[in-house]
């Protein structure tokens, strides 16, 4: 007879993670999930500089050696982290809008002890600055000055006239 010989296969070789920092969301995905990692992809979006949907780093790191079709996940940006924006000194209506465009929910406070104008914002809460992970879900509350009091003017009280005899 013949002779067999048999190979015992251990799998697929492993493959070595690319280094897609720098692709994009989509960029990145076509290549880890392709021929010839057949990755899953998993996605982890966080708060960074660079521009959204830019890849930032790979979970296991490039360079590392994993089976085919391992999980890989990326991490990528979702853009800077959006900050509330100061509207002390503007208008209601302008202030309004101007939080609305942005997707913050406001609400409005009246401010009876300002001596600014009628419907100036004079304070915000959150300030101006607070870092927050969805407008969407942040409130801002707007304080409206209701305008200075008017303090009343005195009343002349009138002199009374001096009646008597004129002095020839």
């Amino acid at each position: 007879g013949d002779s067999v010989i048999l190979v015992k296969s251990v799998g697929p070789a492993n493959v070595t993670v690319p280094d897609v920092r720098g692709y994009t969301q989509q960029g990145a995905q076509n290549a880890l999930g392709g021929a010839p990692y057949n990755f899953v992809v998993k996605i982890n979006q966080v708060f960074d500089q660079s521009s959204t949907g830019t890849v930032l780093s790979t979970d296991p790191a490039a360079g590392t050696s994993v089976a085919p079709g391992s999980s890989v996940t990326i991490t990528v940006s979702k853009g800077a982290q959006p900050t509330v924006p100061s509207e002390i000194g503007h208008m209601k209506d302008e202030a309004t809008s101007a939080l609305k465009a942005l997707g913050y929910a406001v609400k409005w406070q009246p401010d009876t002890t300002s001596s600014q104008p009628v419907n100036t914002v004079t304070n915000q809460d959150p300030s101006a600055g607070t870092a927050v992970n969805d407008p969407s879900k942040t409130t801002v509350t707007l304080f409206i000055s209701t305008g200075p009091s008017a303090t009343p003017t005195p009343t002349p009280t009138p002199t009374p006239t001096p009646t008597g005899t004129a002095t020839p």
